[in-house]
């Protein structure tokens, strides 16, 4: 818990004028309370939606809907729209939860407009999830894992952990140590690229590999982004993402990915040994190095956050004025 205190702080003076400030120029007294109850109502209607939070690849939180949950109680911010607040991914690892997730979502009220904060691959959709979001409900998804027909999303990191670089010289040109039966895309990158490029096996030493590496292989996973992209950013790496179906990536109204990624589709993964050559190494590292902080659980938070009251700001008449800058 002591590890989340830092966030609070960090967030607390900006997002309480980005989530506060604006929904009183829009709402009325009387709806700002009605859906304050309603907001307070739900949270307390959805404790039992926050199991034991999952593992995974020996990380076990917490993760993005933990982070987000805890920072929303400490803020308590107060946006237009309703924060469905359910440890989702945590939840379907628990099959006894899932008649519970469908029923909370069924007894939304359609008067209020909503959102809440996603992190499995394919999201609602996912096999042990499946969960239907009536059409009448105007529900907004920042989802990390995946889009979410027919649902609007938004895409925001995947993230399994905060890694920090720790300066180590780049040795390798490119590497890998993806787990290969994930996808199809990862054998065949492997049986490609094998013989020009630093392909192992999943070991302990994958930080260590990807941080002396000038580009890290990180094609999609189960779905059509995964934990690795994030982290060889994190660690200072150039990714080169390679997707098929769904091109999904963060903050793309924020970042031009290709100022420090190599974006590959993978019918054309053939290009992928003339863009590494004709990188300028330099500058996109210069380029990654000041984006990195982008790709945390504090930026992701308060861009979420940052993302609600900008609708709500396009959203009110003329002649109110923001003063609110994004960065």
């Amino acid at each position: 818990m002591a590890g989340r205190l830092w966030l609070m702080v960090t967030l607390g003076a900006t997002l309480m004028n980005v989530a506060l400030t604006r929904s009183a120029a829009m709402y009325s007294d009387s709806t700002t309370t009605d859906a304050v109850a309603y907001q307070a109502k739900l949270i307390k209607k959805t404790l039992s939606l926050h199991p034991t939070q999952h593992s995974f690849n020996g990380y076990s939180g917490p993760w993005l809907e933990n982070v987000f949950y805890d920072a929303w109680l400490t803020l308590e911010p107060r946006p237009s729209r309703i924060y469905v607040p359910v440890a989702w991914t945590d939840s379907m690892h628990m099959k006894t939860l899932r008649l519970h997730m469908q029923q909370v979502i069924n007894q939304l009220n359609p008067m209020f407009k909503y959102f809440t904060v996603m992190q499995a691959s394919l999201g609602f959709n996912h096999p042990l999830l499946n969960l239907h979001v009536p059409t009448y409900l105007d529900f907004l998804v920042f989802a990390a894992g995946s889009g979410i027909p027919p649902l609007r999303t938004v895409p925001i990191p995947l993230l399994k952990e905060e890694l920090k670089p720790k300066g180590l010289s780049k040795s390798i040109t490119a590497s890998s140590q993806c787990t290969a039966r994930n996808h199809i895309i990862r054998s065949v990158l492997q049986k490609w690229y094998s013989p020009s490029y630093l392909f192992l096996n999943p070991s302990d030493d994958w930080k260590i590999i990807t941080e002396s590496s000038n580009f890290s292989f990180c094609p999609r996973g189960y779905g059509p982004t995964s934990f690795r992209l994030y982290e060889t950013l994190q660690l200072g790496t150039i990714p080169i993402y390679v997707w098929e179906d769904e091109k999904w990536l963060a903050f793309e109204d924020k970042v031009d990915w290709n100022e420090f990624a190599i974006i590959v589709e993978f019918k054309d993964i053939e290009l992928i040994t003339k863009k590494i050559a004709e990188a300028n190494i330099t500058r996109m590292q210069e380029a990654l190095a000041k984006h990195r902080h982008m790709f945390t659980y504090e930026y992701t938070v308060k861009y979420i956050l940052e993302r609600i009251s900008l609708e709500e700001i396009l959203a009110q008449p003329a002649n109110i004025s923001s003063n609110i800058e994004l960065e």
